[in-house]
């Protein structure tokens, strides 16, 4: 870790994705930086720099875990403890999550980040159970069309 306690792979993820624009630099730090505060391990943080198209996700992420008062320690540990009880891989997964953050957005709602992960794996579990071919995200997408989410 460094002065702005970031590590150095954290850094390195956000100079990637952002090219060097110093503007999405400041804002992927800044995401970074409170999803770190909240708990979030390091490698957790760096996929999600490395998978999601906006760092507004990461952002509200992080709001939401310190509003819930619901640490992000554990959230890589349960994520891959569901992504292991699916078909599904952590691509598909990423993918899932972004489509809930962006849900949230538009709907102007929170959830904690346990109980998103919880609705993404009753999706997985409604593709497994029909023998479909369905992607996760895009199943996400038709539940959420058909169901919503109370969160």
């Amino acid at each position: 870790m460094n002065k702005t306690g970031l590590s150095d792979r954290i850094k390195q993820a956000i100079q990637s994705k952002t090219g060097g624009v110093i503007s999405q630099e400041l804002a992927w730090r800044l995401a970074a930086e409170k999803a770190v505060e909240v708990g979030l391990m390091e490698a957790d943080v760096v996929n999600l720099i490395e998978s999601w198209s906006s760092v507004r996700y990461l952002e509200i992420l992080a709001r939401l875990a310190g509003r819930r008062e619901e640490s992000l320690a554990g959230f890589g540990k349960l994520l891959r403890q569901r992504v292991d009880e699916t078909d599904f891989g952590i691509e598909d997964w990423m993918e899932a999550l972004e489509v809930m953050m962006r849900y949230l957005i538009q709907t102007n709602r929170e959830a904690k980040p346990s109980v998103i992960l919880g609705y993404i794996h009753c999706a997985a579990e409604l593709v497994q159970s029909k023998h479909s071919m369905q992607r996760l995200p895009e199943a996400v997408e038709d539940m959420l069309g058909l169901y919503g989410f109370e969160g």
